[in-house]
Formats: structure tokens, sequence, C-alpha cells
């Protein structure tokens, strides 16, 4: 009896061993699509990019914004001679922001401008950024989605890119904030 028990210990044990292995593979952020556009005001090219995360790591007082855009959403000088097929660029934007102050303000729309910093392209400079957390949910609760901009220039991230298309903005739209 007592052989019979451990090993019911023993497999139980395994299970949850490997039940709990299988949720660090999952993915527990709410995805949205970001928007990339390069160019002018006037004249830009506008690409989707799926599986943008934007969330909130409780402590840090962070908001960080997550995308892989692929290379080819990138227009550069010499484009054709540079393989870019299946590459793709990490951008990561983290802007400190105040979640007692918005918690305080989140049904007045007020339209908050601060200073993030920007990895792209494996360079990290410091950008304008620009946001709108809305009401998710209760106000007990503190849940926001947010909408977000952010305007800076290819060649400070190392891009060699074609003339008049320096400038990208990468924005969200009413995007779900997850929370660590």
């Amino acid at each position: 009896m007592k052989a019979v028990f451990t090993t019911i210990c023993f497999v139980v044990a395994g299970c949850l061993a490997i039940k709990g292995d299988a949720q660090t593979y999952y993915n527990p952020f709410e995805a949205v699509t970001g928007d990339l556009k390069q160019g002018s005001d006037t004249n830009y090219n506008s690409q989707q990019v799926k599986s943008t995360t934007v969330f909130f790591e409780n402590g840090t007082n962070n908001l960080k914004v997550q995308a892989k855009i692929p290379a080819t959403f990138i227009q550069v000088v010499n484009a054709d001679s540079i393989n870019v097929a299946g590459k793709e660029y990490l951008f990561e934007l983290v802007v400190p922001i105040k979640p007692n102050e918005i918690q305080q303000k989140l049904t007045s729309t007020k339209n908050y401008s601060t200073y993030g910093t920007l990895t792209f392209n494996n360079v990290t400079n410091k950008v304008a950024v620009e946001y709108l957390p809305i009401i998710s949910g209760t106000n007990q609760q503190g849940d926001f989605n947010i909408f977000l901009s952010v305007i800076f220039f290819g060649s400070s991230f190392g891009f060699a890119v074609l003339p008049g298309q320096d400038r990208l903005m990468f924005a969200v739209t009413n995007a779900k904030v997850n929370r660590l």
C-alpha cells in the first residue's frame, strides 16, 4: 500500500512539473496590431505590425511596448542588394509613467506627453512619446487601455533610409495594457 501511495505521489508530481514547464512557453499577453508609418505627413507608407504587446510591470512604473518589425517594412538605401528575408528588428519602447496619476485622471481623457527610451535595430535613444489612457473595466480595478504614438528618425537608429523617408511613427490604438 505504501508503494502504491509513493508511486501515485511521483506521478502527480511529474504531471505538475510537466504542466508548470508547459506554462513557461505560454504567452499570457493579449497582443494588438501596431501601425508603422514611414515618410512625411503627406507622403508615407503604412504597415501593420502584428503581435505588438503593451504591458505594465508592477513596481517599476514603466509601460513597455514590444514588437517585432519585419526588415522589409523599413525602406532603406540599396534595399535590393540587402538580403532581409525573414529578418526582424526588435522594437522595445520603455515609457516611465505615474500609475497613481493615471488612476486619478483616468476618466478625464488627459493626453500625456513624455519621453521614453526606444531600442530599435540594437540602438537605444530617448524619444518623445504621447499617450492617452482610457478606462477599461471598473475604476476599482484600475485597468486601462492606451492610445500611444512615438515619432523617431530611422537615421538615429542606424538605418540608411531613402531621402524623405527618415521619419518613422509607431502607434497603437486602444491597446489593452497587460500587467505583470
